[in-house]
């Protein structure tokens, strides 16, 4: 099977146009090295029809009706060969032709085909009358069996050609073009390099290939510099040639000198003349070029490619030097650009590529900084020596949430960084590892800490901080505090440096102690706040989430997003995650949806997915009520959790899934889902954390398992002292009333429902109403239980958690906390249960499917029923139990 990228919807046109019970035809227009080629083998092997493709020999378009013979010879028939090879037309005039069309169809149709897939590459290239008769043809297949396609890079629009159903292939988006890059490459390469030659490549696969096939080991595997940019291809660049053709001399000089830099001032272009700045207005206008703030560049890549190489040296060293000077003064970072192109030229003092290339990235201009920084290494006398104007680049690249660029230019640091430098590099490195998939290297870490802590103790201690905050954010608790510890070992007197501060708070509140207000940052003082890193403020929104002050999670989340001094990219969207995972902890699901369509138009969708990040999509989903896609990401989480060994996204998953399990008041499956969840995390400790065990306990008594339900309910009063919360104390409530005897279950509910107050949490009022209605409806209070029930459903609603209601029908009280009727102690526990539901009116499938056993095993079991307390039949059992 071939494969393709970006074509399964080009792809399924064809197989249905194949597979339909009439016969049709496409025309399918596309650049050339677009991928026509790729795509008819695909549907060729794909086919569940018999197939052949013809490949047109552009050395016989001179030969009139070679094309149409090798059509007809390739039906693989005799007949149709035979007739194809002695066909001649007494004139290419249309009438004439279209009564040769005419003919050829009724012979086709006198063929009595069987169904067949007739694929043509690059019919543009077949001599003329061929096309004709197959233009004319192509619309009047009914009965001849034959299912036509054919490709062209282009058609006239005279051409009856031109009148068959057409399907343009668009060019590759850059995603699509790097999956692709990806495929072709092999296991040992740079991801960075392939997103460069990906975009470089315009979509066009050919020019991809083209790219890729030039690059050495070195430059596949992110060791070396690009050459950008880069050379075409022979298809790609005639390609090229053919679309420059049109234009005039002024409009092509004017393309030649913006094709010389990735980014052109338009204030040094035009240069205050009028008529360069017409003509540049032309091009805007037509599409060859765009503006992207100041600047301008070439909107093809492979029209700029083409346009660079097809200057020969000298003109572009002369052009180099007129640009340079008219860029002085104007933009010095593109006026030393074309200056590292004269020989003998020496940078300007204080500018060096490297440092314009960490500018325009940090600018947005991220195709500049990635040929800036490939100029670079090709300095004579540039600022390439200076590790930390690379690290600069790093680090620009990151905030920017271009992690493959940015562990691109993390390879070259690696040769280039010595001596304390080494300590930024191993905590960029850190960053961008935790970033990509949710790890650190300890070891890495703990061996840069420990040679240049005397020399560096500040970098030191930022990078134990760092690395403490990525794995307390994993609640990874016992690495987080060895590397607190270790900081602390190494400079206590800059323990309270703030990154070191923002670890130890995150790592307190997972475990349930973080610090009053007070003690944080001038209690939460906005101004000190706002001096912070953004980093830091992360650390400390998700502390406070975690310690249930949602409110101050909220505000400080709202001073990362509103800067005055704007946010690197990464920042906005994990600050907005972070919000909504705020808003889900606090209950707040209105809250949360609009958080996370937020969230979303801020996501960068290229980035690697990490398990974190598809827990929320998987919440997205959940709260716009889109079941399928929810699940399908649950799995994607547990399969992305599972290679970052992230056992912090394991236990929420199974948490989130055993809380839906419970709403739908499926017992047994939320019991297995929430122990999983619990055992996912055995060494964190604060039930507030997860929150699952109300839920577990809930569960519990749901299926009869009281024993189990009581044992967890001590358990969690027994934490309340260690770690104190509201959250705690509302679920305490709850489940105190789920777990008392008959007597005093609803005054115990009554009880719970009276400590809400208005700041807390709507969902958990919700789920409390909710058991109380479930209560009710078992101990016979119908009506109650209803009136409870719509409480608990505007509840809900009010939290937009509308899903979690549970269904009206509820299952029975277990045995031992039902009416003590004397038949019911000849019966086992398994007896009795059922027996209880037989006099409540479940049917025995309902039975069995509720207590999750075979149709059989009920049936079984109300036969010793009957045995037992003389029962005639269901009815008569029903009797004896009233």
């Amino acid at each position: 099977m071939v494969e393709i990228f970006g074509r399964q919807a080009e792809l399924q046109r064809i197989t249905t146009l194949a597979e339909a019970p009439k016969e049709s035809a496409l025309l399918i227009l596309g650049d050339r090295g677009a991928g026509k080629s790729l795509l008819l083998e695909a549907a060729h092997a794909s086919s569940s029809i018999p197939a052949v493709i013809l490949r047109t020999n552009p050395n016989e378009a001179d030969w009139p009706l070679s094309g149409f013979s090798s059509v007809f010879a390739s039906i693989d028939d005799a007949r149709a060969a035979e007739f194809g090879g002695r066909f001649t037309l007494r004139s290419t005039d249309e009438e004439h032709m279209f009564s040769a069309a005419r003919d050829l169809l009724s012979v086709l149709r006198g063929l009595s085909l069987e169904p067949i897939l007739v694929l043509v590459d690059d019919i543009d290239h077949m001599d003329a009358a061929s096309q004709v008769l197959i233009g004319f043809m192509a619309g009047r297949l009914a009965g001849t069996g034959l299912r036509l396609v054919v490709t062209a890079t282009s058609v006239d629009e005279r051409s009856p050609l031109a009148g068959m159903p057409l399907l343009t292939l668009a060019p590759l988006d850059t995603a699509q073009s790097f999956e692709l890059a990806l495929s072709l490459s092999g296991p040992v390469r740079d991801e960075g390099t392939l997103r460069v030659l990906a975009w470089q490549s315009a979509g066009i696969p050919l020019a991809l290939i083209d790219n890729l096939r030039v690059l050495n080991d070195d430059q596949l595997r992110g060791h070396a510099a690009l050459s950008l940019p880069p050379h075409l291809g022979s298809i790609t660049e005639s390609s090229a040639a053919a679309r420059l053709s049109e234009l005039g001399m002024a409009q092509r000089a004017v393309l030649e000198r913006i094709a010389l830099a990735p980014l052109t001032s338009l204030a040094a272009l035009t240069r205050g003349d009028e008529d360069d700045a017409d003509v540049t207005d032309d091009l805007l206008t037509d599409d060859w070029i765009v503006a992207r703030g100041p600047f301008v560049q070439l909107s093809d890549p492979l029209i700029r490619s083409y346009l660079w190489w097809s200057l020969d040296a000298r003109s572009r060293r002369e052009l180099h030097h007129e640009l340079a000077d008219a860029h002085a003064g104007v933009d010095d970072r593109l006026s030393e650009w074309h200056r590292s192109f004269l020989p003998g030229t020496a940078p300007p003092a204080g500018c060096g590529l490297l440092s314009a290339a960490v500018a325009f990235e940090r600018e947005g201009f991220s195709d500049a900084a990635i040929e800036f920084g490939d100029r670079a290494p090709h300095e004579e006398d540039g600022d390439t020596g200076n590790p930390w104007r690379l690290l600069d680049l790093v680090e620009a690249f990151l905030l920017h949430g271009e992690l493959s660029y940015a562990a691109r230019y993390l390879v070259r640091a690696r040769y280039e960084t010595k001596g304390p430098a080494l300590l930024r590099l191993a905590a960029l490195e850190a960053s961008i590892e935790f970033a990509r998939d949710q790890q650190v290297a300890l070891s890495d870490v703990d061996m840069w800490a420990g040679i240049y802590s005397e020399d560096d103790p500040h970098g030191a201690v930022r990078l134990l901080a760092i690395a403490a905050s990525f794995h307390a954010d994993r609640w990874d608790l016992d690495a987080a505090r060895r590397l607190l510890d270790q900081a602390s070992s190494i400079a206590p007197s800059i323990e309270t440096e703030s990154y070191v501060s923002a670890a130890r708070m995150l790592a307190d509140s997972i475990d349930g102690h973080l610090p009053p207000n007070a003690e944080l940052f001038d209690d939460l003082n906005s101004r000190v706040l706002a001096e912070l890193p953004a980093a830091v403020l992360a650390a400390l929104a998700r502390s406070l989430s975690l310690a249930d002050r949602f409110a101050e999670a909220r505000r400080v989340c709202g001073i990362v997003l509103n800067r005055p001094r704007g946010l690197e990219p990464i920042w906005e969207e994990a600050t907005q995650g972070l919000l909504a995972d705020v808003e889900i902890r606090a209950g707040s699901f209105f809250r949360a949806r609009t958080t996370l369509d937020i969230w979303r138009a801020t996501s960068d969708q290229s980035q690697p997915s990490r398990s974190s990040r598809t827990l929320l999509l998987a919440w997205d989903a959940h709260l716009h009520g889109r079941a399928s896609e929810r699940d399908t990401l649950f799995t994607e989480a547990l399969d992305e959790s599972a290679h970052e060994r992230n056992h912090s996204v394991v236990a929420q998953l199974l948490a989130f899934r055993g809380s839906l399990a419970l709403a739908r008041r499926d017992g047994e499956e939320a019991v297995r889902l929430l122990r999983r969840a619990e055992a996912a995390i055995p060494n964190v400790r604060n039930p507030g954390l997860l929150r699952h065990t109300g839920d577990l306990i809930e569960a519990y008594t749901l299926t009869g398992r009281m024993r189990e339900a009581q044992l967890a309910f001590t358990e969690l009063e027994q934490q309340r002292e260690r770690y104190p919360s509201r959250w705690l104390e509302l679920v305490l409530a709850r489940t105190r009333a789920l777990v008392a005897p008959e007597e005093s279950t609803l005054e115990l509910f009554t009880a719970a429902l009276e400590l809400f107050e208005a700041d807390d949490s709507p969902f958990e009022r919700a789920k409390t109403l909710n058991a109380l209605a479930t209560r009710l409806n078992r101990l016979g209070f119908e009506h109650e239980s209803e009136t409870t029930r719509a409480a608990a459903a505007a509840a809900f609603d009010d939290a937009g958690a509308h899903s979690w209601l549970s269904p009206v029908r509820e299952t029975p009280l277990p045995a031992h906390d039902s009416e003590d009727h004397p038949l019911l102690k000849l019966l086992t526990d398994s007896e009795r249960t059922v027996a209880l539901m037989v006099r409540q009116g479940y049917r025995n499938k309902e039975i069995a499917d509720t207590l999750f056993v075979s149709l059989r095993t009920v049936e079984l079991r109300l036969t010793k029923i009957f045995r037992k307390v003389g029962a005639r039949s269901r009815s008569h059992l029903a009797a004896l139990l009233s």
